[in-house]
């Protein structure tokens, strides 16, 4: 599992992959890197990867699709292929390890500007090897960027990989989607409210303690979203959430 956090100015080279200055020998260049989501997908998909070459998946294609990479997810899949009863070679790419992708805040990024041609990818119907595509510098692939080989290389959402988007719609509109991207989401609504009591049941240490201000706190929602809310602009959308008590016990 790893995370990243969307902000104003990030974009299809912090995500996918750009030209990035280079220090080497004391002396500035200029070198391909993958960006965070492009990392984890080499990471996540190298059975699919390797596949997708048209090479066997053995040690040595690992290491050489895995190149640049710490050697714990090397070694993560040197063992998974050595499991008994694995057939990397013939597995569903489904039934491969999930591996799960966060990115929080997703709405307050230009997501077409940071997805770019990638969004095609993101599509149920499109993961995994049937769906790849040339991105803006495929031409540029060396030995630790390449997804599938170093020559006219292609990228694509591995089958096993799972993408969460989290956002506050009240920090920035929702209308900001694509709607080419809405549908490639399920949309599911966290309710405060509805989640109060366990929240604080699990960050408070007290149990009466996190249950009176549950209780409180849901009350006080109901009244910004009330008939007293309503006369300055609130609504459901500015309900308090359990985050505002995480210090309550250093507070006592």
């Amino acid at each position: 599992m790893e995370m990243v956090q969307f902000h104003p100015s990030y974009d299809y080279t912090d995500f996918i992959e750009g030209i990035r200055p280079n220090l080497a020998s004391g002396n500035i260049g200029y070198t391909l890197k993958n960006g965070s989501f492009k990392s984890f997908c080499r990471k996540a998909g190298v059975i699919e990867r390797i596949k997708a070459s048209g090479k066997k998946v053995t040690e040595d294609t690992i290491k050489e699709f895995l190149s640049g990479k710490d050697k714990s997810i090397v070694d993560f899949w040197i063992n998974k292929i050595n499991e008994e009863g694995f057939d990397a070679e013939n597995i569903d790419p489904a039934d491969l390890p999930p591996f799960l992708f966060i990115i929080d805040e997703i709405n307050r990024a230009e997501i077409s500007k940071v997805l770019g041609e990638t969004m095609f990818c993101l599509d149920a119907d499109y993961r995994g090897e049937k769906g790849r595509i040339a991105t803006q510098y495929s031409a540029l692939a060396s030995d630790e960027t390449f997804y599938i080989n170093k020559y006219n290389d292609k990228f694509f959402i591995p089958s096993n990989v799972y993408i969460i988007g989290t956002m506050n719609d009240i920090d920035r509109n929702v209308e900001t989607f694509d709607f080419a991207l809405r549908r490639r989401f399920d949309w599911i609504p966290i309710k405060a409210n509805d989640f109060m009591k366990t929240s604080l049941r699990s960050m408070l240490n007290d149990e009466k303690v996190s249950k009176d201000l549950a209780q409180r706190a849901i009350r006080m929602n109901e009244v910004i979203s009330g008939e007293s809310g309503k006369r300055f602009g609130l609504n459901e959308d500015y309900h308090i959430g359990p985050a505002y008590f995480k210090d309550y016990d250093k507070a006592k």
